[in-house]
C-alpha cells in the first residue's frame, strides 16, 4: 500500500513536469526593488534587481526592454554572469525626444531556455517657465511686476525657487524676485513676480537668466531675461487697471478702467493693443477700444477701456494682456486681463450685432476725411425668434452726441429685411475736425415686455 502511494505521487510529479506546471529547469528569479520609476529633471533613473539562480542555474542572463524609446545602460541589452544570488543596478534612460507622460515598460530577463518579465511603470514629469515679458526698463532703487507662466507636465508637484543669475552662471543679487518660491500643485499656473532693483546697481543693460529650481528633484530650468537699468529722470509712464477679470456674454462687451500715469515729463499718444499672454494676436472677435489715448501733460489720465466679444467667439477663458506703447515704441507697459466668455442664454429674446471688416477698416481704424463717408458691414443675428425694428445711431464712447458723425440706415426691419448676409451701413463725417475719435454704433429695439434691447459696437475713427 505504501509503495502504491509512492508510485502515485511520483506519477503526478512526472505529469506536472511534462505539462510545464512544475519546472525543474535551471533558471533565475528576478526581484526589483521598485517597479515605479520617476524621471524628473533628468533623462535616466537606476533600478536595483536581485537575481537569484534556481535549480542550479549558472550562466548568462540577458536584460532588454520592449520599448525602443528607452535604453539600458546606453545599450539595447545588458548581459551579466550569474552563479549565485546577485544584486545588480540597471540604468533606464529615455531618449531626448520623449515627451512627459506615463509609460509601461516590460523588462525581459532571458536565459538559455526561459524568459522572465518584469513590468515597470515610468512617469516622466517636467515644467516649463514662460516669462510673458523678457525685457524691461527699470530705474535704480525701484520695483516692477512681470507675469510668469509655469507649465506643469504630467502633474509635476513641488516648490519652485526663483532667482536671477548673470552671464557667468552666478546669482545676481542686484535684482531680487518676490515671491522667491512658487508652489506648483500638479497644474499649470501664472503668477505675478515683483522685481526689486538695488540702488547700488550700475546703469546699463544686463543679460540675465531667470532660474527656476525644484530642489526636491534637482530640476533646473532657465529663461533668458534682459533688464535695462536706466536713470530715474527719463520720460516714462505707468499703467494700472481696476480689474483683472471680465465676464462677457457672446455678442456683448465689458468695461474696465485704465489709468496712464506720466512720469518725468512724459506726454504724447499711447497706443493700445490686445494680445495673448505670449504676445500673439488676440483671438479673432475679441477687440478693444479706444486704440489711442493722448497724455497732454503731467496729470494721470483715467479712461474706460471697452472689450468687445463677437457672438462667434467660443465660450471659455481667455488669458490676455493689453499692451500700451508710446509713439516711438521705446516704452512698453502691460495690464493683464482674464476674459471669461459666457454663452448667450437661448431663452433671451433679442439679437446680436457683429462688425464685419470692410476695406476702409485699416489697423483697427476707420479713416474718414472731412465731408466724406465710408461703408462698413454689420451682421445682425436674431435670437429666440426676435422680429421688429432696430434703430441705429452713432454716439461718443461716453454716450454723448458726436460732433459731425452720423450713420445710415437709421433703422432695419427684421420682418422685411434680408439679414442672412451682413448689411451695409454708411458712416458719414459731416463736419468732424482732424483727430482721433472713439465712438460706438448703438442698436436699440424692444423686447416682448417693451423694455429696451441695446447692443453696442465700439470703433475708432481717424480724421486726417
Amino acid at each position: 500500500m505504501k509503495l502504491y502511494k509512492f508510485n502515485f505521487l511520483a506519477l503526478i510529479i512526472i505529469v506536472l513536469a511534462l505539462t510545464g506546471c512544475v519546472n525543474f529547469s535551471p533558471t533565475v528569479l528576478i526581484a526589483p526593488d521598485n517597479i515605479s520609476i520617476e524621471m524628473v529633471g533628468k533623462n535616466f533613473e537606476n533600478i536595483d534587481l536581485i537575481v537569484s539562480p534556481v535549480n542550479g542555474f549558472k550562466g548568462k542572463v540577458e536584460f532588454s526592454l520592449d520599448d525602443n524609446n528607452f535604453t539600458l545602460n546606453n545599450s539595447t541589452n545588458v548581459v551579466i554572469d550569474v552563479i549565485s544570488v546577485k544584486k545588480i543596478s540597471l540604468k533606464i534612460e529615455k531618449k531626448d525626444n520623449i515627451l512627459p507622460g506615463n509609460y509601461s515598460l516590460n523588462l525581459k530577463a532571458r536565459t538559455g531556455n526561459s524568459t522572465k518579465n518584469v513590468n515597470l511603470n515610468v512617469s516622466i514629469r517636467d515644467i516649463e517657465i514662460i516669462p510673458y515679458a523678457t525685457s524691461i526698463n527699470i530705474t535704480r532703487d525701484s520695483e516692477t511686476e512681470i507675469l510668469l507662466g509655469i507649465k506643469s507636465y504630467n502633474e509635476f508637484n513641488d516648490d519652485i525657487k526663483l532667482y536671477f543669475e548673470d552671464e557667468k552662471g552666478l546669482p545676481f543679487s542686484y535684482v531680487t524676485v518676490e515671491p522667491s518660491y512658487v508652489m506648483i500643485e500638479k497644474e499649470s499656473t501664472s503668477t505675478f513676480l515683483k522685481l526689486k532693483v538695488n540702488p547700488n546697481i550700475t546703469i546699463g543693460k544686463y543679460n540675465l537668466k531667470l532660474v527656476a529650481i525644484s530642489e526636491k528633484f534637482g530640476l533646473i530650468k532657465k529663461s533668458d531675461f534682459v533688464i535695462n537699468v536706466i536713470e530715474g529722470n527719463e520720460p516714462s509712464f505707468t499703467l494700472t487697471s481696476n480689474t483683472g477679470q471680465l465676464n462677457i456674454e457672446q455678442g456683448n462687451s465689458g468695461k474696465m478702467q485704465i489709468t496712464v500715469t506720466p512720469e518725468n515729463g512724459f506726454s504724447g499718444n499711447v497706443r493700445f493693443e490686445l494680445e495673448t499672454l505670449e504676445g500673439g494676436a488676440a483671438p479673432e472677435g475679441i477687440n478693444i477700444a479706444p486704440a489711442i489715448i493722448n497724455i497732454p501733460d503731467e496729470n494721470p489720465v483715467n479712461f474706460t477701456m471697452v472689450i468687445s466679444v463677437a457672438s462667434t467667439v467660443t465660450t471659455g477663458t481667455y488669458n490676455l494682456r493689453i499692451k500700451a506703447i508710446n509713439e516711438d515704441s521705446t516704452i512698453v507697459r502691460y495690464v493683464f486681463i482674464i476674459v471669461e466668455v459666457i454663452g448667450i442664454q437661448h431663452t433671451d429674446y433679442g439679437f446680436t450685432i457683429d462688425l464685419v471688416d470692410s476695406n476702409y477698416f485699416i489697423n483697427n481704424y476707420y479713416v474718414i476725411e472731412n465731408a466724406s463717408s465710408v461703408n462698413t458691414f454689420i451682421k445682425i443675428t436674431p435670437k429666440s425668434d426676435f422680429n421688429g425694428i432696430i434703430e441705429f445711431t452713432i454716439v461718443n464712447h461716453d454716450n454723448s452726441t458726436p460732433t459731425g458723425f452720423s450713420i445710415s440706415p437709421e433703422e432695419i426691419n427684421i420682418d422685411t429685411s434680408d439679414i442672412t448676409n451682413p448689411i451695409m451701413f454708411t458712416i458719414f463725417n459731416n463736419s468732424a475736425p482732424s483727430g482721433n475719435y472713439v465712438v460706438k454704433i448703438v442698436a436699440i429695439s424692444k423686447d416682448l415686455s417693451g423694455k429696451d434691447i441695446i447692443r453696442e459696437l465700439f470703433i475708432n475713427i481717424i480724421v486726417p
